[in-house]
Parts: C-alpha cells; sequence; structure tokens
C-alpha cells in the first residue's frame, strides 16, 4: 500500500511540476485563434481548424456584395447585402441586411481562408450558420438556422 502511494505521489509531482501541464497555451503568434462554425450537414468542407495549414490572408480587402437569398420561410427571394471586413488574422467581421420583414441588418462574426467564408449571425431566436465561397466577382453559399432548421442558398455579386 505504501508503495503505491509513493507512486501515485512521484506521478502527482511530475505533472505538477511539467512546464506543459496545468497551464493555458497561449494563442500562436501568426493568428491562427480561428473559432470552428457548424458546418452545414452534408456539406464538404475543408479542414480549416488550427494548426493543420499555415493561415492564409484573406482574398477580399474590405467590401460591399448585394444579391438575393431563398429559403427563408414565406414567398419570394428577398435582397441581401453583405458588408465583409476580412482581417489579416482570417477572423470576418462585418453586417448582413437581408431585406424582408423579421430581418434587417445584422452583425457578422466568422472567419475566411483563402476564398472560403463561413460565419453566423443573430436573427431575433436563431442564429443563422452561412458557408460559401468567392469566385471571381461572386460569393455564394448555402445556410441553415439554428432553431427552425431553415436551409438555403444565396448569392451575391461584389460591387
Amino acid at each position: 500500500m505504501r508503495g503505491a502511494l509513493l507512486l501515485v505521489g512521484a506521478i502527482m509531482f511530475a505533472v505538477a511540476v511539467h512546464p506543459s501541464c496545468g497551464r493555458a497555451e497561449p494563442p500562436e503568434e501568426n493568428g491562427n485563434d480561428y473559432r470552428q462554425l457548424r458546418p452545414s450537414p452534408g456539406d464538404a468542407v475543408e479542414n480549416t481548424s488550427p494548426g493543420t495549414q499555415g493561415s492564409v490572408p484573406p482574398t477580399l480587402g474590405p467590401t460591399i456584395a448585394k444579391g438575393t437569398i431563398s429559403g427563408l420561410h414565406g414567398t419570394g427571394d428577398p435582397e441581401m447585402e453583405l458588408r465583409l471586413r476580412p482581417q489579416s488574422n482570417g477572423f470576418l467581421h462585418g453586417e448582413l441586411v437581408i431585406h424582408k420583414p423579421g430581418f434587417g441588418m445584422t452583425p457578422i462574426e466568422g472567419f475566411m481562408r483563402g476564398n472560403h467564408l463561413q460565419f453566423q449571425v443573430p436573427y431575433g431566436g436563431e442564429t443563422y450558420y452561412f458557408e460559401g465561397a468567392r469566385r471571381s466577382d461572386q460569393i455564394s453559399g448555402t445556410f441553415e438556422s439554428s432553431q427552425s432548421g431553415q436551409r438555403g442558398t444565396w448569392t451575391a455579386q461584389i460591387n
């Protein structure tokens, strides 16, 4: 019994004094401190977790893109506007405006890797998760809401 206690004590001591145990590691200096956003089910998504790839600078500067969104409850495809401000560390900020009653302007929080972007926006009690890609002067993709399960597509032309 005494030998077992000594062994447990030695292990606890080793863990306590090891430099990487018991403390949080600081964020990487190169800015790869990404938050993973929930991808749309069934969509193929490139691996964007920290440490798997080098930081890729965004391919967009501050951008305004206008287009339409389909799949929201109701009829028609309301107009939308994206005001994107990619950061050098890959984070994406901005605003989304959906021209439909009950929506309007809301802040964007997400990230960009190359031409791929993911962001989320709050509308009322729901969170909408968007995923998309830039192709030439167009950005398009899919979205899904957290509560109602609404799904759809969106497309916007960069001005």
